[in-house]
């Protein structure tokens, strides 16, 4: 293969990356700021925003992105929750770690996630692989809560040694 066609793979492959972190970034804007968006009640409704340096420049999104670990295949992650779209909210994650990042269950009534009261006790449960698995029911709903983060943590940090080695 020739210099010239190398130049060309590695301009449409920039191209295709550049596009597809394109629309991410324009779904987080939609998401956020158009009051008409499907999801909006779940993001800028709810008071997430996106920071200002994102929000006034893709250039700046992007150039974060490709620092920080995107990859095809990957979706845009907030640690927190509850916080904005930023450089120090955001990673770059698998499906699964970012489907374990979620909000605490409407009908959950102690106030932590993967804790529920069970009789006079509280139970801790995490779905790993799509299925739901028990770690044990404890006297307060801290202790519990305290297993179900530990948990949840090396399970996080297992899909992500699993993606990459992928």
């Amino acid at each position: 293969m020739n210099k010239n066609a190398i130049n060309m793979i590695i301009i449409v492959l920039e191209l295709e990356r550049r596009r597809r972190l394109r629309k991410v970034y324009d779904g987080m804007k939609t998401r956020c700021y158009n009051k008409n968006a499907i999801n909006h009640e779940r993001y800028g409704a709810r008071g997430i925003f996106v920071c200002d340096e994102w929000r006034n420049s893709f250039s700046a999104f992007y150039a974060w992105s490709v620092k920080n670990g995107y990859r095809d295949g990957w979706v845009l992650d907030r640690k927190d929750n509850n916080g904005p779209y930023s450089p120090e909210n955001c990673r770059w994650v698998t499906y699964g770690p970012n489907m374990q990042n979620c909000r605490i269950r409407v009908d959950n009534r102690t106030g932590y996630p993967g804790v529920q009261k069970r009789r006079k006790r509280y139970r801790a449960a995490l779905t790993m692989f799509g299925h739901c698995r028990q770690l044990g029911t404890y006297d307060t709903p801290e202790e519990a809560y305290s297993v179900y983060r530990k948990a949840k943590d090396q399970y996080i940090a297992y899909l992500d040694k699993m993606a990459e080695t992928a």
